[in-house]
């Protein structure tokens, strides 16, 4: 009969001495958020207090102090849990409970109204076939259908699907912000063709005179006439010399007869041979001033011909070539 009263006697004690925690929670809670304004302090001392008592006082400090934080959408399910709290089963239920109630349903009214929204829209993907995530948290399928209510503050929207899209969104207190994110799967660029390198340019023409044909000509001929003219000068004037030491004026005996005809051959070859070194320089000084910058030799002819007569020798060097006019011209 002694053990059922120590229980009850032991339960009042308990029940006590957690209010009287609670009251020093409570004085501290309201201590941090009016006078100190550390608001992180202030919430756990209203929420331990809470979790003591359990009653619509405790309840609304602890919906007072999130809204301050701005905690909205918090600050909300917190003053609807003050609200569901139930009565007393019986007898009238505490003046300070009922205005607590009535508090939380203000404040519940108020706070609704300074939440924000985020709308989401996808493009190029169903919601089920993308991952979607709000600063790092998963949103799921069916709240893509409406706006996402979300205390006022920076968000990061990304959506992963065919394509990974995101968005920065700055949210007001009581604003709708909608976000499009573009997910349609990439299509895949042909590969650029490049163009095929230029060819290198032609080798430049060479334009010097001295590589056309016509100079080339006209000079060789000149140096072989010149080396003829002197070699076989030189074997005249010597015949010629040895001729005067048989002969007394003009008067020679027969059996020089010979040798003067050969120096008179050597002389006239020497004449022919200086008179085709004079053509041949010619005609190189003409290719030289010529302004032609195509070959003017492939169809270039040269002929020589002796003539000589009784004290007198000569020669006729044609040289003919087409000019660009495609007429043959020629030159002695």
């Amino acid at each position: 009969m002694l053990l059922p009263s120590l229980a009850s006697a032991q339960g009042t004690q308990a029940t006590k001495e957690a209010k009287e925690t609670a009251r020093q929670l409570m004085a501290e809670g309201r201590k941090a958020r009016d006078e100190d304004k550390d608001l992180k302090t202030a919430l756990d001392a209203f929420r331990k207090a809470h979790s003591i008592m359990k009653v619509p006082t405790t309840g609304l400090e602890v919906a007072r102090t999130l809204e301050a934080m701005g905690h909205y959408m918090e600050a909300v399910e917190a003053a609807q849990a003050v609200i569901d709290i139930p009565p007393p089963p019986k007898g009238k239920e505490p003046e300070p409970f009922v205005r607590a109630r009535e508090e939380a349903q203000k404040l519940l009214q108020e706070t609704k109204k300074k939440i924000g929204y985020i709308k989401i829209v996808l493009k190029g993907a169903k919601p089920d076939a993308v991952e979607v995530t709000i600063n790092d948290l998963t949103v799921s399928p069916a709240a893509l259908e409406g706006p996402i209510p979300q205390n006022p503050g920076k968000y990061t929207v990304v959506a992963k699907g065919p394509k990974t899209s995101s968005a920065e969104v700055n949210l007001a207190p009581g604003a709708t912000e909608e976000v499009t994110l573009d997910v349609t799967k990439p299509e895949k660029k042909k590969p650029v063709e490049e163009p095929p390198p230029p060819p290198p340019p032609p080798p430049p023409e060479t334009k010097s005179s001295f590589l056309r044909p016509m100079p080339l000509i006209g000079f060789g001929l000149a140096g072989a006439g010149l080396i003829a003219g002197s070699i076989t000068g030189a074997m005249t004037l010597s015949r010629a010399s040895t001729i005067k030491e048989g002969c007394e004026g003009d008067r020679c005996p027969r059996s020089k007869s010979r040798d003067i005809d050969s120096a008179k051959t050597l002389g006239l070859v020497s004449t022919v041979s200086f008179a085709v070194a004079g053509v041949g320089a010619a005609v190189g000084i003409v290719g030289l001033l010529m302004k032609s910058e195509k070959p003017q030799a492939e169809a270039a002819k040269i002929r020589v011909v002796p003539w000589g007569g009784l004290g007198s020798a000569g020669v006729i060097v044609q040289f003919l070539w087409v000019a660009t006019t495609g007429r043959p011209t020629e030159v002695r």
